[in-house]
């Protein structure tokens, strides 16, 4: 009977099992199917443009598309087939039509399913666009839109790993090409990214130094390249980029003074004449980032002299974040100061340190206050925390506004809130809740009373 019992059991398992397989294989069947029939439609949308393109439009077409995926290389070829269409036909007396048209089909270079899909458009597709950008350039005198074809080209250019299209990135910031857009601060990041991409441009580039807004990313991609070792000699190695960088440096525009970090960044990859020079401008400029960066400079320099700044702003919570970073870059972990440690620091560090991100405040607050710290048990990791509350302000220099104050939490994930009424006279249990809300991705996150429900489950706050 056992051995009865046991075989029906294994065949049982067997038929579930099956059942499963048979399941996912008609799931697998189902989405095909889906797939296929939006893909069926997208290139039949693109085929009767292309068959009639004047009486049809593009982007009204392919409005429900824009988050299709390019997964086979016939679609590829397709969308490829769309854009020599418009090279074929270039016209800009129908200038709004072309700038839909090109704008729309460019677009899908960046949802690409497979690695075939890739390589096509790298292939086939990016020097095809180098078409299309030198026919929009030369022959469009409209007037520039916020997102115009021939910069998505560009950014285009930059995602992918075509020389043919970084030759045209070169080309583009050597002519100062609507170097008024911070789309190019995009290009260049991208560049930036990519070791052989931004080793590529900065051996056509050589040693030219581009003026207006082009010069800070473009320093700040070819001081990358140059501390990752990528470079034999820094393009601004010279007489004319020592005194670029000299301007920089000397620029009292605090709006400015991200240019002085960069030429700051600059100096240890200089002939040591110029070295010196501008390390003595560094680090007595009126900005601490700047101050910071000329001593990782000077450190960088073999001036171990300079270790010690970096030591004094090592000791400032505000400042912590980024010259401990620097000491351990540099191999000086041991000259860290032992007060750093102390959890109450850190916390104030790692606020200091969030705020200073450029997506946040883009630089540490004049000063923080740790409100509260307790230890709580934390619903959205499930544990025990020793979590903070910090008060943080910045002053308004120009004194013709107030001062602007908020509370952050640092012990789990690092926030600050925005936004909320009534926020800094909250009580401690309050904040946590709000905190406890967010980090948990509620959509309701303002209800304070929701959160304090949570954490009294396992809290007594």
């Amino acid at each position: 009977m056992m051995l009865f019992d046991n075989a029906c059991r294994g065949r049982g398992k067997t038929v579930g099992i099956l059942k499963k397989l048979l399941l996912m294989l008609l799931v697998f069947l189902l989405a095909s199917a889906c797939t296929s029939k939006e893909t069926r439609l997208f290139s039949r949308k693109i085929e009767a443009w292309i068959n009639n393109s004047t009486a049809v439009s593009l982007k009204d077409e392919l409005a429900g598309f824009s988050g299709y995926t390019v997964g086979d290389t016939r679609t590829a070829r397709l969308i490829l087939k769309g854009l020599a269409h418009i090279r074929d036909n270039f016209d800009m007396s129908r200038f709004d039509t072309l700038y839909d048209d090109l704008y729309t089909l460019v677009f899908f270079f960046r949802n690409t399913g497979t690695r075939e899909v890739s390589e096509i458009f790298n292939r086939e597709g990016i020097p095809l666009l180098v078409e299309l950008f030198d026919l929009y350039v030369f022959k469009n005198d409209a007037p520039p839109a916020a997102y115009d074809p021939d910069m998505l080209i560009l950014v285009t250019c930059a995602i992918y790993d075509s020389e043919t299209g970084h030759d045209l990135i070169a080309r583009a910031i050597r002519d100062a090409y609507k170097e008024e857009r911070s789309i190019w601060s995009v290009i260049i990041g991208e560049i930036s990214a990519d070791e052989k991409k931004s080793a590529y441009l900065t051996n056509v580039l050589r040693d030219y130094i581009p003026e207006g807004p082009l010069l800070v990313p473009y320093l700040d991609m070819v001081n990358l390249h140059a501390i990752e070792g990528g470079i034999d000699r820094h393009p601004f190695a010279s007489e004319k980029g020592c005194n670029v960088l000299k301007a920089l440096l000397e620029n009292t525009d605090p709006g400015e003074y991200n240019g002085a970090v960069s030429a700051a960044t600059a100096i240890p990859f200089l002939d040591r004449v110029d070295r010196a020079f501008l390390l003595d401008i560094a680090v007595h400029h009126p900005d601490v980032n700047v101050m910071i960066e000329g001593a990782w400079s000077g450190v960088k320099s073999g001036l171990k002299i300079y270790a010690d700044l970096l030591v004094l702003f090592a000791k400032d919570y505000r400042y912590n974040w980024k010259a401990e970073r620097y000491l351990r870059e540099l191999g000086l972990a041991d000259m860290i100061p032992p007060e750093t440690a102390e959890e109450d620091f850190r916390a104030l560090a790692e606020m200091c340190g969030w705020l200073s991100h450029p997506l946040e405040y883009g630089a540490p607050p004049d000063e923080a206050v740790i409100i509260d710290k307790r230890t709580l048990y934390w619903p959205p990791v499930k544990e025990k925390r020793s979590m903070y509350l910090i008060r943080y302000t910045y002053k308004n220099r120009s004194g013709d506004r107030p001062d602007e104050t908020g509370i952050g939490c640092v012990g789990s994930k690092t926030y600050a809130l925005f936004g909320v009424d009534g926020l800094l006279s909250m009580t401690p249990p309050e904040l946590y809740a709000l905190f406890s809300n967010l980090e948990s991705g509620d959509e309701d996150w303002k209800n304070v009373e929701k959160g304090l429900e949570r954490l009294k489950k396992q809290n007594n706050v």
